[in-house]
């Protein structure tokens, strides 16, 4: 709730000035507040963290199917989201009607670190050369036997078409103004 006293802002739970024009309450008391409630939401905050970890590859595609970019991440949930809220590259190809899906690979028993998913994400810029990549990732070290593993396993991933669809547009038009992407 929010107070006025002589056309000035007072937090509503203290009765100070929050010095935060957009703000009800000062920040003091929200610290309060939010500690309080991660305190006794530790369960949902816990899986709100763990939401789509592990090792992912993605792929962002048009209507023709065709591969317009291809990143690779360990927190699916975060990357999209910031690759549609944030003022990078990928970002502006999300505000234009390009695109028309994202779909991912849950590659979280196939790698073991993240030199491996880098590997990957290399073989699939290879493999589809898409517009919106700009660079690849420089892998060092790396176990030639594993290498070829783990390429022949990303191989049958997409014989087998195993990528999923984690967000198409339409579904991103709907939810754009309820800031919940990926919600499955």
């Amino acid at each position: 709730m929010e107070l006025k006293n002589n056309n000035k802002k007072i937090c509503g739970k203290c009765g100070v000035n929050p010095q935060r024009p957009t703000h009800t309450w000062c920040l003091e008391c929200y610290k309060k507040y939010k500690n309080k409630w991660e305190f006794s939401n530790v369960e949902h905050v816990k899986d709100y963290r763990n939401k789509d970890k592990g090792y992912y590859l993605y792929i962002v595609l048009n209507k023709d199917n065709k591969v317009l970019y291809v990143g690779s991440t360990e927190h699916l949930y975060n990357r999209i989201h910031s690759h549609i809220n944030c003022g990078s590259n990928i970002s502006k190809l999300m505000e234009t009607d390009k695109w028309d899906k994202v779909k991912y690979l849950d590659v979280s028993k196939l790698v073991e670190n993240r030199q491996e998913l880098n590997l990957l994400e290399n073989s699939l810029i290879e493999l589809y050369a898409p517009e919106w990549n700009t660079k690849k990732n420089i892998i060092k070290n790396m176990d030639k036997l594993r290498e070829f593993s783990l390429l022949a396993e990303l191989h049958s991933f997409i014989v087998n078409k195993d990528f999923k669809i984690y967000l198409t547009r339409k579904e991103f038009l709907g939810k754009k103004n309820n800031l919940s992407i990926g919600s499955r």
